[in-house]
């Protein structure tokens, strides 16, 4: 597998919005993102993510962080196969219920090991970044989520109830 991890820019704008209503017709949530579910014109959610990268200019209530598109140099098309998103610190919300790291995969790759090879990536990145100690969340009953995370050597803190649901607590030491 040979992904590459891209910063998004206007030139992605088709691809960006092919992937967000590929997740909207599953009536599925866009994890890891950067709020792609929430805004309903491209230049704003581009603006978002260019301030969300900077502390200084980062949305209130939100934390530093960096969203990237995941492309597969090995496909023949062009195809945007998962978005992610690395959250240099962690605020209450992020504490217990969302973690450093978010990303989803796009349904139709699914159960091809790109999620795997994901979070190797975005786990260097937080290396690259200082964070050595980095907590990932995901559903209790998501299965693949799980057993991801525990590859990549998760240790269970704890589960916690967000909304109803079970939420895992994973952390892995950098």
């Amino acid at each position: 597998m040979n992904l590459r991890l891209i910063v998004p820019t206007v030139e992605h704008e088709e691809a960006i919005w092919t992937y967000r209503q590929a997740f909207m017709d599953k009536s599925e949530s866009i994890d890891g993102s950067g709020g792609l579910d929430k805004e309903g014109v491209f230049q704003d959610w581009l603006k978002k993510n260019e301030q969300n990268r900077r502390k200084e200019t980062v949305t209130s209530g939100m934390v530093p962080a960096t969203t990237f598109l995941v492309y597969d140099k090995d496909r023949v098309d062009t195809l945007l196969v998962a978005m992610l998103d690395i959250r240099y610190e962690l605020n209450e919300y992020l504490l217990n219920f969302g973690g450093n790291i978010g990303y989803s995969v796009l349904h139709n790759v699914r159960n091809q090991g790109y999620a795997k090879e994901i979070l190797r990536l975005a786990l260097q990145k937080c290396q690259d970044l200082g964070i050595s100690n980095v907590l990932l969340t995901c559903n209790d009953t998501n299965i693949p989520s799980i057993k991801v995370i525990e590859y990549h050597g998760g240790v269970l803190e704890n589960i916690v109830v967000h909304d109803g649901k079970l939420i895992r607590r994973y952390w892995i030491s950098l």
